[in-house]
């Protein structure tokens, strides 16, 4: 049998233009969709997260008397890669070009590594006590200790903006992640709180003000540590966060999808997509694997093993824009597949997709 589950980031510059705090209403829910165990930290707290692009792999940090920062894996939550960071006290953790930007909550720096671990450089912003990092495409959105603040910085760390808040309710904020779906929104982890304890706000850079529109509550044996917007897929929207004492990363579904519906400029805010889908579902022999591409470019479809390994190269090269299929046999006369899991992945029109198959 079959079953399928979409996992893994979409990656978005989301440029630093003023948001609209008063809007149509867009929606936001809190629905927890699934979860994976990574163990509780040792010795310390489980702090920042963000989303590899591979679509199959994340990246965490441990804080305060811990340097650790892991890759690991989406659908198991084994450890693929483990080293130590340059500054005591990392919280937040962003994919930055090719490299990765760690904040140090003991100090005002960024610094900067290669997905390997090696150090690169430092950028040292004006920020004591840094927090929560994203970024966008051009800038870094901070966050920092004992502050309501949100601080927009350039790459070589110059403040941009400081965004003030307006209104209720306060939140004494840890990790940051821009919502890509919805212009002007972002979602922030509150670190003192069992309630409440996610914020979705939206903001004004014109104006220099966010405000929290909605909270939810994320039950946790502390608090919420790191956070990371994952979307907009056909699906949906989706947030992971994970718990900072705890041993549990949790996939939350924060959007309903939104192909086809217009925001208040008359642009559509989702607009075609590339899209990957399963049928039959269950299956036991022969599925047919649907990919609808928005233009024409290169196309490369694989199956992979739980571990990583390549088992098998669907189809590569480049296809016209509109629907593709391909098959995948579970007997196949040139491999047969045994019973366990896999991961699908597409890489199309400038994006990766990834599907978890499991094969009974």
């Amino acid at each position: 049998m079959l079953v399928v589950l979409g996992v893994g980031p979409t990656a978005h510059a989301l440029p630093l233009t003023s948001g609209n705090s008063h809007g149509p209403m867009d929606d936001s829910l809190w629905n927890v969709q699934d979860s994976i165990v990574i163990g509780p930290p040792i010795d310390s707290i489980w702090r920042g997260l963000c989303l590899d692009p591979n679509g199959i792999d994340f990246w965490i940090t441990q804080g305060d008397r811990s340097t650790d920062v892991r890759k690991r894996h989406l659908i198991t939550g084994s450890t693929a890669l483990s080293w130590s960071g340059h500054c005591p006290g990392p919280f937040g953790i962003v994919r930055f070009d090719d490299s990765l930007c760690i904040s140090s909550h003991y100090s005002n720096h960024f610094d900067i590594y290669d997905t390997m671990g090696e150090y690169a450089r430092t950028i040292t912003s004006p920020l004591p006590g840094l927090r929560g990092v994203d970024w966008d495409g051009t800038n870094f959105w901070a966050t920092s200790a004992d502050s309501q603040q949100v601080f927009v910085m350039s790459r070589t760390g110059e403040l941009l903006r400081t965004l003030r808040l307006q209104g209720a309710p306060s939140l004494d904020i840890g990790t940051i992640s821009l919502d890509r779906t919805y212009p002007g929104r972002f979602w922030l982890s509150n670190v003192m709180t069992v309630s409440d304890n996610i914020g979705y706000c939206s903001f004004d850079t014109t104006a220099g003000e966010y405000a929290v529109r909605a909270t939810f509550t994320q039950h946790c044996v502390g608090y919420p540590g790191g956070i990371a917007f994952d979307g907009p897929r056909t699906e949906g929207s989706f947030v992971y966060v994970v718990d900072c004492l705890g041993s549990w990363l949790w996939r939350v579904k924060v959007h309903e999808p939104m192909t086809g519906i217009a925001h208040h400029e008359g642009r559509p805010l989702v607009e075609a997509t590339t899209r990957l889908q399963i049928t039959p579902n269950p299956s036991t022999s022969t599925t047919v694997i649907f990919c609808a591409l928005p233009r024409s470019g290169s196309f490369s479809l694989k199956l992979y093993d739980i571990t990583g390994k390549l088992v098998s190269t669907l189809a590569c090269g480049c296809r016209q824009a509109g629907t593709h299929s391909s098959r995948l046999v579970a007997d196949g006369s040139q491999r047969k597949l045994v019973a366990g899991i896999y991961v699908l992945k597409l890489e199309a029109s400038g994006r990766t997709l990834t599907r978890k198959v499991v094969l009974e």
